[in-house]
């Protein structure tokens, strides 16, 4: 017994619709097409010409398909007997057959059968047919059906890989340019102007600044650009069609870079309103650099950091500008050592002269030194080395409440005292570089000292005097005095000269950082007044 199948026939224009079900299907006087279409049947005689023939239409039509699931008689049933056959092959006239072919979204066909031996297949329009579907067969799941699928995903996989084989082979192959504007005869190594770069350097994080080595860590953005008139007037040239090689190259590198950084560096191109060439090369610069940090004011310091950006080429070949159309410019929001450093929100530029000592003096080579600024932040010195010392230090002024006339009782506490104050300076040696000046805590803890050398040899002295008691005794709170008030006035002193001759440098600093944000505003607005000018102009060409 074949598998239970469903008949259909067209009743309208917009809806399939089940006539009959049976297995197999008897001839058409048992499922009667009825005057409003046709019963869909699919006979194992002339199926396997019918399905043939269906298939030599859709190559012609450039679409492959497979054999898939058709509504009407299992092929392989055993019940498909002769009188069936006959009965079919004797209907008179032309009769109309819809098959389904799943192939993702399925394809209607109308066939036109004349005779079983002689099929018409023409491809229908699936709107003609309406939003029906009848009930799909259980050889949608069929072996064939796997069969169509995995051939459809072998002729994916080959397209892909054709695709991908071609672009493999214009990666390897050299890149042309079509129509350069360059003879090949022309070199480009030296050019006999002398060739303005302009450049721009953006700190897109700094990381630690290491006081001790005297370096710091920074992730940079830098920009150089330049013109090349050898490209002018190609405007819809691409970036990819041009060999970078055989033009003008300005050989920027970073001067005070450590070790070997992370380098990543690519060109752009770029046009005016003139169709004039604007070559930008632009680099991501990741690594550990130089810089000579000035701690006479430790730990009221601000220090630089600084790029300096210089070329291989002679100052004869090219000069080394700051852009003023693309400032250079700072990240604060990611800078590591916020807890230690406050960093300003300003760039400088300015130029220098750089010298090669391995060539001949007479080479005299462009450079520009990019430099953001960071003020230490005072307060873990002022807590844990100043106020400390203070207190130590205080402490030395009461042992003149002990006797003068025991000195062994005064020198005793003193000299801990001094020691510990020799403590304290070497811990803070140990966070500085070996400098050969004093910074500004070197001076306090060394005055510290001093003030306690001092109270040291009073009492040393003190007992000599002990022979006029009256006058030992005066002359003994006349040295507390002296000692005392010098000590007071030494701090008045030392943190009035702090407040205005070394936190002045931040007060200067703090109004560079508001003009260079007022600049930055000016130069946004011209940027957005100048696309704003440009869109107005499109509009109205």
């Amino acid at each position: 017994m074949g598998s239970k199948k469903s008949v259909y026939h067209l009743r309208s224009e917009t809806t399939l619709d089940p006539v009959c079900h049976s297995a197999p299907v008897h001839a058409p006087s048992e499922c009667p097409a009825k005057d409003a279409g046709t019963v869909i049947l699919a006979q194992a005689p002339f199926q396997s010409q019918f399905i043939t023939t269906i298939q030599n239409e859709l190559h012609e039509n450039d679409r492959r398909s497979s054999t898939g699931s058709f509504f009407g008689v299992d092929p392989s049933s055993s019940e498909n007997d002769e009188s069936e056959r006959s009965a079919f092959g004797s209907e008179a006239g032309r009769r109309q057959s819809c098959f389904y072919l799943p192939d993702g979204d399925p394809p209607l066909l109308q066939a036109q059968v004349d005779t079983p031996q002689n099929p018409v297949v023409r491809l229908l329009d699936p709107q003609s047919l309406g939003q029906g579907a009848a009930d799909q067969s259980d050889d949608e799941y069929s072996p064939q059906s796997l069969v169509k699928a995995l051939r459809s995903l072998e002729r994916t996989i080959a397209n892909q890989s054709q695709i991908l084989a071609k672009r493999l082979r214009k990666e390897k192959t050299p890149k042309t340019m079509v129509d350069s504007p360059m003879p090949s005869s022309q070199k480009t190594s030296v050019r006999p102007d002398k060739v303005v770069v302009y450049a721009r350097v953006v700190f897109l994080k700094i990381g630690e600044i290491d006081t001790l080595k005297e370096n710091f860590v920074a992730d940079a953005y830098i920009q150089a650009r330049w013109r090349e008139p050898l490209l002018d007037g190609n405007a819809d040239l691409s970036v990819d069609d041009v060999e970078w090689d055989k033009y003008w190259n300005p050989k920027v590198y970073v001067e005070n870079s450590l070790g070997d950084p992370k380098e990543t560096v690519w060109q752009t191109l770029a046009f005016n309103g003139r169709a004039e060439a604007m070559v930008y090369e632009k680099r991501r610069i990741k690594g550990c650099f130089l810089e000579n940090l000035e701690l006479d004011e430790f730990p009221f310091d601000t220090q630089d950091l600084t790029l300096t950006l210089t070329s291989e080429r002679s100052e004869a070949e090219l000069e080394l500008e700051e852009d003023s159309s693309e400032i250079s410019s700072i990240n604060v929001q990611s800078f590591v050592d916020e807890q230690e450093w406050k960093l300003h929100t300003h760039v400088e530029t300015w130029k220098r002269v750089s010298t090669r000592i391995y060539q001949n003096s007479k080479y005299k080579h462009p450079a520009i030194s990019a430099s953001c600024r960071a003020s230490r932040r005072p307060g873990f010195f002022i807590w844990n080395i100043f106020l400390v010392m203070l207190f130590i230090c205080s402490l030395a002024f009461t042992t003149f409440t002990v006797e003068f006339t025991l000195p062994q009782n005064r020198l005793q506490i003193s000299f801990i005292l001094l020691l510990t104050t020799i403590t304290f300076k070497f811990v803070v040696s140990q966070t500085l570089p070996r400098i050969s000046y004093l910074t500004y805590l070197d001076k306090y803890i060394l005055t510290s000292m001093g003030i306690l050398c001092s109270v040291c040899i009073w009492h040393s002295i003190a007992p000599l005097l002990k022979g006029n008691m009256p006058m030992a005794t005066m002359a003994d709170r006349c040295a507390l005095i002296v000692l005392g008030t010098s000590y007071f006035m030494f701090h008045i002193c030392f943190f009035l000269y702090i407040y205005f001759v070394a936190l002045k440098k931040r007060w200067t600093y703090m109004e560079k950082d508001r003009e260079h944000k007022e600049r930055m505003k000016k130069l946004q607005k011209q940027h957005e007044d100048q696309l704003g000018q440009e869109f107005t102009e499109v509009v109205t060409s």
